[in-house]
């Protein structure tokens, strides 16, 4: 992801994308607030469309959780291998 480093809409202010990335722990409170407007929606259809909204909030939380989650036996497997190759490089 690009940081921006010039002035939004020349009013001096800047934005760095970083910050408003979607985090996993707001995709879901989202999908909880969605939720919770279904429960008191009057009409069928916008009780519809919002548990849908919920779903799919859920589910991209669900899926940015799985790419900020390290996969902890493979960074220790790799960690590994390389100390093996440098060390066996060194021995030679």
């Amino acid at each position: 992801m690009s940081l921006r480093t010039e002035p939004l809409g020349g009013t001096g202010v800047f934005l760095a994308l970083k910050e408003l990335m979607m985090t996993p722990k707001f995709l879901r409170e989202e999908a909880a607030r969605f939720r919770g407007m279904a429960g008191t929606a009057d009409l069928e259809a916008s009780k519809t469309r919002l548990l849908a909204m919920a779903i799919d909030f859920e589910s991209r939380a669900t899926a940015a959780d799985e790419l900020i989650t390290p996969k902890l036996d493979e960074g220790i497997k790799d960690r590994a291998a390389k100390k093996i190759t440098k060390d066996l490089r060194h021995s030679a």
